[in-house]
């Protein structure tokens, strides 16, 4: 039986071996401070060990893995840092939404409200269900900005934002707050006023987050 770690070959494999490795050590699957094997984590994987060094290459550029003693990558929390990422976050979905009211398309509009009201429904859905329907949310406001830089920097933040890992840790009040919020974003949009768009953008993740936040940062 194959393992369900394996992946099936589709883009490159040092691609997918990467964005495998990334998504598990986001969500914890890797525990964090673990040292990594080439061999063992090969087989696993069900890959040569070519791109599989390729890929832990990359994810020590970008943080994920540091160097263990006496030699080897060691698994780093990307969620250390988390208060960080949640500003950045912010500021990215204020551009982002700023821009869409500016830009988008009277159906893009109509495509942003009707999925905020979608998600407006959602509080008794499963993970799984509210993180596709978040997904779709921001999708469209991110398309409905058109720019391709933020759409770029949209999907870098969306591995550690839509981790079971996070979701899980929002408390029934903080998932209530961004529900609300996704309508509060989408009405700032269909009365293309940039600037209340921003503001409930960035509010809406400082409201879901805000106890992972030290006592001066505020919306």
């Amino acid at each position: 039986m194959a393992s369900d770690w394996q992946i099936t070959p589709s883009r490159s494999a040092k691609e997918l071996v990467y964005e495998s490795l990334r998504d598990r050590i986001v969500s914890g699957d890797l525990a964090h401070g673990e040292k990594l094997s080439e061999v063992p984590l090969a087989e696993r994987l069900g890959v040569s060990r070519t791109p599989l060094r390729d890929a832990l290459a990359r994810l020590a550029a970008e943080g994920y893995l540091a160097p263990a003693e006496p030699s080897g990558l060691s698994v780093v929390d990307p969620l250390q840092n988390l208060e960080e990422l949640i500003i950045r976050r912010a500021a990215l979905d204020g551009v982002t939404a700023h821009l869409a009211a500016r830009r988008a398309t009277d159906d893009e509009i109509e495509t942003i409200l009707a999925l905020g009201a979608q998600y407006s429904q959602g509080a008794d859905l499963d993970l799984g269900e509210r993180r596709l329907r978040n997904h779709r949310f921001h999708d469209a406001i991110t398309i409905a900005a058109h720019s391709n830089n933020l759409r770029i920097e949209a999907e870098n933040f969306r591995v550690f934002f839509t981790s079971t890992r996070l979701l899980q840790a929002l408390t029934v009040s903080e998932t209530a707050e961004a529900i609300q919020g996704h309508m509060k974003i989408a009405e700032a949009i269909q009365q293309r006023d940039p600037f209340a768009a921003e503001h409930e953008a960035r509010e809406h993740i400082y409201s879901a987050y805000r106890r992972h936040l030290g006592a001066d940062n505020k919306a």
